[in-house]
């Protein structure tokens, strides 16, 4: 037998198995090789017409479905509102109190019987910081606390502290600001500084920088330093594009511009959004808010960004009012 015949007598068996099998599941060829005594069939014509074979899979509604409905805000009873006593922090990170206090500095839990009111009373009177925010404003006290207690509280991956300040150690110790670190992920080891929010004596001071940067040596720190850390490899400070002042902390801090990102989330309650116009048909019709990401990561913070902290820590605490 010449080799054009060979070649021509493997090509048909070989079309005679692709017909047989091809349309089979994993079960059914299973059945076909263990019957070696079956036949194989004739190689059908290339004209012949071929009905889809009767063991398709048949997606039809009766194999899927999505039961998926929007979860309802849960509604808070008042004994629910200011957390339990006392106060959980439900945080995944240990919390260190020694690594977040200096002479001048301090950062402890948000606690709301303690330091709602205060910053309550600050969004009234300034809801315009709350503009770049993803926080709202808070139209109530109960507003405030419900917010707290559920997407700070309630989510193991975020913490809120109050900021505490004093010019020295002959003054009590002033509450000026709030902080939170939100998306701590301690498989990634990874964090996000977010909501920084000072009350009017605390703007016209450094505290906003020296707070920021206590809590990234916080974070950034290694768990065997002086003072220990939570040795996170990645640590994230995200703000609008237009904030100018949160960006400028960040940077005087030692984070750095990784990305802009566009259309990062939708800008409710009227904050301020990118100014874009939206396309026809979108199905949210709320603007959109670009975000500039700055991060420090752990090569940033053993290079440079741990003596950077010290100097800015070492800095005396001005303009904030005597208790």
């Amino acid at each position: 037998m010449d080799k054009y015949h060979t070649i021509k007598m493997v090509m048909q068996s070989l079309r005679a198995f692709i017909a047989v099998y091809l349309p089979l599941r994993c079960d059914q060829i299973e059945d076909h090789l263990e019957a070696p005594s079956k036949q194989i069939p004739e190689v059908p014509s290339q004209n012949q017409h071929h009905d889809p074979p009767s063991n398709a899979v048949d997606l039809s509604n009766s194999d899927w479905c999505n039961t998926y409905a929007p979860k309802p805000t849960p509604t808070l009873s008042p004994d629910e509102l200011y957390g339990p006593t006392p106060y959980d922090i439900n945080f995944v990170f240990p919390y260190l109190p020694h690594s977040l206090e200096t002479r001048q500095i301090k950062l402890v839990p948000f606690v709301p019987r303690i330091h709602a009111q205060d910053l309550f009373e600050h969004a009234t009177a300034c809801p315009r910081d709350f503009s770049y925010l993803r926080m709202p404003v808070p139209a109530t006290l109960e507003d405030l606390l419900t917010h707290f207690e559920l997407h700070i509280r309630r989510d193991p991956s975020s913490i809120a502290f109050a900021v505490l300040g004093r010019e020295d150690e002959d003054h009590e110790w002033d509450y000026g600001a709030v902080l939170c670190l939100t998306g701590c992920d301690p498989e990634r080891l990874s964090a996000e500084i977010a909501t920084g929010i000072c009350f009017r004596p605390y703007v016209r001071s450094n505290g906003a920088i020296l707070a920021a940067t206590l809590l990234a040596r916080y974070c950034m720190n290694s768990t065997t330093a002086s003072p220990p850390g939570l040795g996170l490899r990645r640590l994230s400070w995200i703000s609008h594009t237009n904030n100018i002042p949160s960006l400028t902390i960040g940077s005087t801090i030692g984070f750095k511009v990784e990305s802009i990102r566009r259309w990062h989330r939708m800008a409710t309650d009227g904050k301020a959004n990118n100014g874009r116009a939206l396309r026809d048909g979108d199905p949210s019709g709320l603007p959109g808010v670009d975000v500039n990401t700055l991060v420090m990561c752990w090569e940033d913070w053993e290079e440079e960004g741990s003596k950077l902290a010290e100097q800015i820590l070492s800095s005396r605490l001005l303009h904030v009012k005597h208790g």
